[in-house]
């Protein structure tokens, strides 16, 4: 076999080889698009939490929402939370709620929509329960959605409105199956809270599709 022939099957071989890496990556990256598909529906779906052993929060919330309206008459434009805005991956959190509890209270976060706050007692239905705010607009600092602001909420002090301050966090590894859950909630300041999120949505590079559009 001469020199011309075994160069030509050594580039023969060298062509196969390329074409089957270049399947081998088209294939991962099929099966990393479906991943990615189904792990948003999974997340859309895993967070739902209207109810808390037999409260109904959903109903208490409507009830919030429907006595503002009754008793403010500008309730129609402040209770009205703004349209959908942000990276795409987070479209399908949209009215998505969980919940959250300490020693004193229940805080029900709903993406893109309200948040409310419920005090604990034996006498639910009769207790306090407060808005705390509606989503009005992203906090964007360089190339990250960092904050959502909600604002709007009940009154709470000389005509003062509560407010709160959605930060996003990284999920680390084991430390929760959730994959959209509430690990803090403080009142940094009198009426205004703060409210750690963790998904791993909001870990790295997964929010993308970076852009700023001004919230009036």
């Amino acid at each position: 076999m001469t020199a011309a022939m075994l160069n030509k099957l050594y580039q023969i071989d060298q062509m196969m080889n390329m074409l089957w890496l270049k399947i081998f990556i088209f294939i991962w990256l099929w099966i990393m698009t479906c991943y990615c598909k189904k792990t948003q529906v999974k997340i859309a779906h895993s967070s739902v939490n209207n109810f808390h052993g037999h409260l109904d929060f959903k109903h208490i919330d409507e009830n919030l929402l429907n006595q503002r309206h009754r008793t403010d008459v500008n309730a129609s434009i402040g209770l009205k939370p703004r349209n959908f805005i942000g990276p795409e991956i987070l479209r399908e959190l949209l009215d998505e709620c969980c919940i959250y509890e300490d020693s004193k209270y229940y805080y029900r976060v709903c993406m893109f929509r309200n948040i409310t706050q419920h005090e604990k007692s034996k006498y639910y239905y009769h207790s306090f329960h407060a808005i705390l705010g509606i989503w009005k607009q992203w906090y964007v600092s360089s190339e990250n959605f960092d904050f959502l602001h909600y604002i709007n909420g009940d009154e709470c002090m000389a005509g003062f409105q509560r407010q709160v301050v959605l930060k996003f966090e990284c999920q680390l590894a084991g430390e929760s199956k959730d994959l959209l859950w509430i690990s803090n909630v403080t009142e940094i300041h009198q009426c205004i809270y703060l409210i750690k999120m963790k998904s791993q949505l909001f870990c790295g590079n997964l929010i993308i599709n970076i852009f700023y559009e001004p919230i009036f």
